[in-house]
C-alpha cells in the first residue's frame, strides 16, 4: 500500500527505516528465545519450552533475515520507485518530446 501509494524521498525513507528498525527487533527476539532456551535446558526443566522456544527463536530470525533482505533490495532500487518531476506531472520524456516537436511544428505553420 504504502509503496503503490506514496512515492516521495520521505516516505519511501520512512519505510525502510521502519524496515530496518523492525528487522532489528526480530533479531532481538531472536537472542532473547534462543537465551531462554539455553536457560531452561541448562536448569534441567520440562524440555517442550526449550523446544518451543527454539522454535520460535528460529522463526524470528527467519524474519530478521527476510525483512533485511528486503530493505537491502529496497534500499537498492530506491531510485527507481521515486518519482522524478516529469513522472509527478504525468508526463514521460517521451510524450515531453514528443509535445516540444509538436509545438514546433505548429510554429512553423504559421
Amino acid at each position: 500500500m504504502i509503496m503503490r501509494r506514496f512515492h516521495n524521498s520521505m516516505a519511501v525513507g520512512f519505510f525502510m527505516g521502519s524496515i530496518v528498525a523492525v528487522s532489528q527487533m526480530f533479531f532481538m527476539l531472536f537472542l532473547v528465545y534462543l537465551g531462554y532456551s539455553h536457560d531452561e535446558r541448562d536448569a534441567g526443566e520440562d524440555g517442550q519450552n526449550s523446544i518451543q522456544e527454539l522454535w520460535m527463536s528460529m522463526f524470528a530470525l527467519v524474519q530478521s533475515i527476510l525483512l533485511g533482505s528486503f530493505a537491502a533490495i529496497l534500499a537498492a532500487h530506491r531510485s527507481e520507485i521515486l518519482e522524478t518531476p516529469a513522472k509527478e506531472m504525468g508526463m514521460g520524456e517521451d510524450k515531453m518530446g514528443a509535445h516540444a516537436g509538436a509545438e514546433q511544428v505548429k510554429k512553423g505553420r504559421t
